[in-house]
């Protein structure tokens, strides 16, 4: 009887861990796939306004180059974080493009 109640309580315990992992992975997936539409949209974004944009769109498009769908969700938030840093340092020279570009990678 002992050993049977320890069986159930070990497999109860590895239904869990695969319940908590199982769910870690799929709010990184959500996390992931959030960030990657952010970087979609402010890199549209910035090829719209490459031609007008003396230099926001042009640094825009060249941080985000080459990420892709298997780049990490650290990098992908690292690449987010040099976008916020380069439209705020154009905010003088191009308001309203760094304004739009702020509030897209803010965006909730």
């Amino acid at each position: 009887m002992g050993r049977l109640l320890m069986l159930v309580v070990v497999v109860a315990a590895l239904v869990a861990v695969a319940l908590v992992l199982l769910q870690g992975q799929l709010s990184a997936s959500r996390r992931r796939a959030l960030i990657r539409s952010r970087i979609k949209q402010v890199t549209d974004l910035a090829y719209l306004h490459d031609e007008i944009s003396t230099g926001l769109a042009g640094a825009v498009i060249e941080r985000t180059k080459g990420l892709g769908t298997d780049t990490s969700v650290h990098e992908l938030e690292a690449a987010l974080d040099d976008v916020l840093a380069i439209a705020r340092a154009h905010r003088t020279e191009e308001p309203d493009l760094a304004t739009i570009v702020i509030d897209t990678v803010r965006s909730e």
